[in-house]
């Protein structure tokens, strides 16, 4: 038993009282400092944390198994029959179908235009500091702003790019109005809309890269293109993965361009999860199949972002 106490109480050994008493409160201040005071110093952000983003979650999901009327604030529970409605109807299945073609000629592109620019400008010397400014400014200009300019640069009357194209004999083209272009002309806005934000992420990895590796390779005779498979692409695989993932989110948050530029037309050409949210809960007053619709696209972010995680970690290996 004394062994016990001796190593539970080391500081015994050979003190008074008065100097036990100090070890013992030294030691409880050494543990607050190190373990209470930073976990107190997280609450505020932990209490914002629950209260903007896990109670409204929840909320959501509780939510879609109920018929809620935001005009009266009465619920009833309705089990899954929102998730059938939203499922057999044909305007959810064109959106989705928009989605997966907004996502795949968006997102690839985008990831592939970044990162060349993003090697372009970091071997252009003195200028790259203007180059970075000039590709970030889409980023900073409001999107109600960016749908009004492309509407008036792509009118059919006075639009810049028919104007251009008549010089050719080219017919003036209804970019917005024709469900064979409408939905490329957001495809084309969201890539120019993303360029800056991912240039300068690919930027920053860039620069994260060992100057000693690209030395070895050029001595070893590797041309620019072996540098860049075996260097430079590897190098930068997290912000790559990173980049991957926030574009993917980005598009499938994808709203206010839409909402300017075709209100979801023609004949729901443009139509995305995200607008016809929007038109559940606030022009058809449904909330039910508005929470259900988003809490199926949390659900197929969050699996396709561990799906794209998960392989990138494989790939890195």
């Amino acid at each position: 038993m004394e062994k016990v106490n001796e190593l539970q109480l080391p500081f015994n050994r050979g003190l008074n009282e008065e100097e036990t008493r100090a070890c013992r409160t030294s030691t409880v201040k050494t543990f607050f400092r190190k373990f209470w005071l930073p976990t107190l110093m997280l609450v505020p952000a932990g209490v914002f944390y629950m209260m903007f983003f896990v109670y409204p979650t929840l909320h959501s999901f509780y939510l879609s198994f109920n018929d809620w009327n935001i005009l009266t604030g009465a619920i009833s529970f309705e089990g899954l029959s929102n998730y059938k409605e939203v499922l057999s109807d044909p305007v959810f299945h064109q959106s989705v179908r928009n989605m997966i073609v907004y996502i795949i000629f968006t997102t690839i592109p985008l990831i592939a235009l970044s990162l060349i620019i993003a090697i372009l400008i970091e071997n252009c010397g003195p200028a790259k500091g203007i180059l970075r400014t000039a590709i970030y400014i889409p980023v900073i200009i409001s999107m109600s702003v960016s749908g009004m300019m492309w509407q008036f640069i792509l009118s059919p009357t006075t639009g810049i790019v028919n104007q251009v194209l008549s010089m050719f004999g080219v017919e003036p083209i209804s970019w917005l109005t024709d469900t064979r272009t409408a939905l490329g002309v957001i495809i084309v806005v969201g890539i120019w809309r993303g360029l800056g934000t991912n240039v300068v992420l690919f930027i920053a990895g860039l620069k994260g890269i060992s100057k000693e590796q690209l030395e070895a390779a050029k001595i070893d005779g590797a041309n620019r293109l072996q540098i860049f498979r075996y260097v430079t692409f590897p190098s930068i695989s997290y912000v790559t993965s990173f980049v991957t993932i926030t574009t993917i989110i980005s598009c499938f948050q994808i709203f206010t361009t839409i909402q300017v530029m075709t209100m979801g037309g023609p004949n729901n050409a443009t139509n995305m999860p995200v607008f016809q949210l929007w038109q559940e809960a606030f022009q058809f007053f449904d909330m039910g199949r508005a929470t259900s619709i988003s809490t199926m696209m949390f659900i197929a972010i969050l699996i396709l972002s561990m799906i794209i995680m998960r392989r990138m970690e494989k790939a890195n290996d």
